[in-house]
């Protein structure tokens, strides 16, 4: 079988379960968490030092993300307000990754929702907000073998060469490989798990940098003294 990192995450928005949430938001249907047009291609809206990106990533993403950080030098911070996957997982990768050289930051804002393939860019952030009542969903991806049935990755042995593109992935965003196999494990291909608050920081999903931190208590303590 030839490993590749394009292994295809088939999503079928539709047919998602809802298996958990987090952050304090509840949702009884699919659709009301990913609204009409999530599903057509990644678009950008600029407001400010913000991007706001909602839709489903493709094969255009990379560049548009390209073309987004070349035209809008002022953005740091992207903004997913509704991103349920993608067709591809070298796609969320190759996005993800020019968000990380860029040194961009994420942020899931408290009406928004992320899942599978929108997970993997969202972890590509810099610094990595999710506010109260956004939800960050994970699942098990799918490809075809060459007998042409399905894969699953959550049915794979720890060993199996397809986890390797995840894996190094997850690694050079700073993302503990415990968090891999949490995500494929926590429930079936056809299903959304959304991580709760405790599952965010326990798996750095969730990360500000101490530099920011420290830049933040600098700021209240030379406001206090004023």
């Amino acid at each position: 079988m030839k490993v590749s990192c394009s292994i295809l995450c088939k999503i079928s928005i539709l047919s998602f379960q809802l298996l958990g949430c987090g952050n304090g938001n509840s949702a009884n249907t699919v659709l009301s968490i990913f609204p009409d047009g999530s599903g057509n291609p990644v678009s950008f809206q600029i407001h400010g030092n913000r991007a706001v990106m909602v839709g489903t990533l493709d094969e255009t993403t990379p560049s548009l993300v390209a073309d987004m950080i070349a035209a809008n030098p002022q953005v740091d911070t992207i903004i997913l307000k509704a991103v349920p996957g993608t067709v591809n997982s070298a796609v969320s990768m190759n996005a993800g990754r020019l968000v990380r050289s860029n040194g961009l930051n994420t942020l899931v804002p408290s009406d928004g929702a992320i899942a599978s393939g929108g997970t993997d860019f969202f972890l590509a952030g810099v610094d990595r907000v999710v506010e109260a009542g956004g939800l960050v969903g994970v699942h098990s991806w799918t490809t075809e073998g060459l007998d042409g049935k399905t894969i699953h990755g959550s049915d794979l042995s720890r060993d199996d060469p397809l986890h390797l593109p995840f894996k190094a992935y997850y690694r050079e965003m700073g993302i503990p490989e415990e968090f891999y196999w949490f995500s494929i494990n926590v429930g079936p291909t056809s299903a959304i798990y959304f991580m709760n608050d405790e599952e965010l920081q326990t798996y750095n999903v969730e990360f500000i940098s101490s530099s920011k931190v420290n830049q933040e208590n600098h700021q209240t303590t030379k406001t206090a003294g004023d």
